[in-house]
């Protein structure tokens, strides 16, 4: 079947970690329910907008989900991008991290992933606990662009008056901001908008399963 390693990358996706709840699966990658089933059965061949939506939502880079070797017509040269070294810092450092990065050492990171996504002072943070599940889970990694201008229903890395971040949703009610968590067993925080400070949007989610 063509495209067999792009399918089998979608079905354990699926099973690990929606749980083979294809609804759950479409919802997080934006995309229409019929199009996800149609990817699982018959192996489509997924447009670039789609291929990145459905790689986010599996936490893997295009060329994870969908291998470079394989023949996929479909995406112009121009669109493959190169990826490029990007620092897993700490959540502390993350607090001054525009401040700094320009002057950033490498030895100061943590790690380093490889990724495609654009921007400057781009960086990314491991998970801690688990008030944004069922979608960002303990140990996942969240790439941040701290240059990109948040909108109401982002995720964002959020930086308090005692200098802490922690990463929530961005809604808004009237003139109340919302800092809300995905697990229900925890509270939203309501915040005045002097009160705390966006430090940064988060545009892509990785998870390693073995």
């Amino acid at each position: 079947m063509k495209n067999q390693e792009f399918i089998n990358n979608l079905h354990k996706i699926l099973k690990e970690k929606y749980k083979g709840n294809v609804s759950k699966f479409a919802l997080a990658a934006g995309i229409n329910y019929g199009t996800l089933r149609t990817y699982l059965k018959r192996g489509s061949k997924p447009n670039p907008d789609i291929l990145k939506k459905l790689a986010n939502a599996a936490g893997m880079t295009t060329d994870e989900l969908y291998p470079t070797g394989m023949k996929y017509e479909g995406i112009e040269p121009a669109l493959l991008k190169k990826s490029r070294p990007i620092p897993v810092i700490s959540w502390v450092k993350a607090g001054g991290w525009t401040e700094t990065c320009e002057t950033f050492r490498p030895e100061d990171a943590e790690s380093w992933i490889q990724s495609d996504v654009s921007g400057e002072c781009i960086f990314a943070l491991r998970v801690k606990g688990d008030s944004m599940e069922d979608l960002f889970y303990d140990g996942d990694i969240i790439i941040v662009n701290p240059h990109i201008q948040p909108e109401i229903g982002d995720f964002v890395i959020v930086k308090n008056h005692q200098e802490e971040c922690t990463f929530k949703q961005l809604k808004k009610y009237g003139d109340k901001y919302v800092l809300r968590p995905l697990n229900e067993k925890y509270q939203e925080m309501e915040v005045k908008k002097d009160e705390f400070r966006i430090v940064g949007v988060v545009v892509e989610k990785r998870r390693r399963f073995r």
